[in-house]
């Protein structure tokens, strides 16, 4: 989390999405093949079958969504400290350890 205040909002996000998406989307499989015939049905209004598979689905496309947020959050609050840590330190090779065979005189 690297002492940031976003990274305590990020992880519950992240795991709150996790969690409804594996609840949700299991109970989703479930409910599509015990609906697959009435889905394939070619005298099933089409309408009222995307209207129940909505309604089926919607909160494990919401898991999804909180944990691509979250995901994505993670990412730019990476990228922002990866580029505050290159302002912050000197580019030189100052920085750079010695290599093992080379540090005792050793090749």
């Amino acid at each position: 989390m690297a002492r940031q205040a976003a990274g305590f909002f990020q992880a519950p996000l992240g795991l709150l999405g996790l969690v409804l998406t594996l609840a949700f989307g299991g109970r989703f499989v479930l409910w599509f093949f015990a609906n697959w015939p009435r889905m394939n049905d070619p005298e099933s209004d089409p309408v009222v079958m995307l209207s129940e598979l909505w309604l089926n689905v919607r909160w494990a496309v919401l898991g999804v969504g909180l944990f691509a947020l979250s995901w994505l959050w993670a990412l730019a609050s990476s990228l922002s400290l990866l580029r505050q840590a290159k302002k912050e330190s000197p580019a030189g090779r100052a920085d750079v350890p010695p290599r093992i065979g080379t540090a005792a005189g050793k090749i």
